[in-house]
């Protein structure tokens, strides 16, 4: 895969979100990932407006998160169920979730799913240093990660058992 197809967690920061109808700011968008290397929503964290999960088709281009919906259909979707979180992972090394206005429940429940600075033993110790996922949010394609030396090496699916990032 290209990186031309794919997009990294630190890109994921300061991103326009285009609408059917309008047009917002994201702060922070954190694609959540299961162990099978699946993505089966995205948390928005934006400016002015509460802090959204979206499970539709979302695309990444161009320094802009593009949504096939209007404003009424995402603002329909805001209610969140902690237990859509279990089970689940996610990259957050700015640990935005603990500032980002979320209810405290929520932050409960996410804070623990956040993989960033934990251990992963392999051929060496090494901690995540980012994550990437295809342009269109379905899948988490490579984690790279770096060992004490700063020295980086990244893993696909099938190289890296993501179960043993969890607490």
């Amino acid at each position: 895969m290209s990186p031309d197809e794919v997009v990294t967690q630190r890109q994921l920061t300061g991103v326009q979100v285009a609408l059917k109808d309008t047009r917002w700011y994201a702060k922070y968008v954190l694609p959540f990932f299961n162990v099978r290397w699946r993505v089966p929503f995205v948390a928005l964290d934006m400016i002015g407006r509460p802090p959204t999960i979206w499970d539709r088709d979302v695309t990444y281009t161009s320094r802009e998160i593009r949504i096939n919906c209007t404003a009424s259909e995402m603002i329909a979707a805001l209610p969140m169920d902690v237990k859509r979180f279990e089970g689940l992972l996610h990259f957050d090394p700015w640990w935005a979730f603990k500032g980002a206005g979320f209810p405290a429940d929520l932050v409960r429940a996410v804070v623990p799913t956040n993989i960033a600075g934990r251990p992963h033993l392999l051929d060496v110790p090494r901690t995540i240093a980012d994550v990437a996922f295809d342009r269109t949010f379905q899948c988490l394609v490579a984690v790279d990660m770096e060992d004490a030396h700063f020295g980086r090496k990244t893993f696909f699916e099938g190289t890296l058992e993501l179960g043993k990032l969890r607490l």
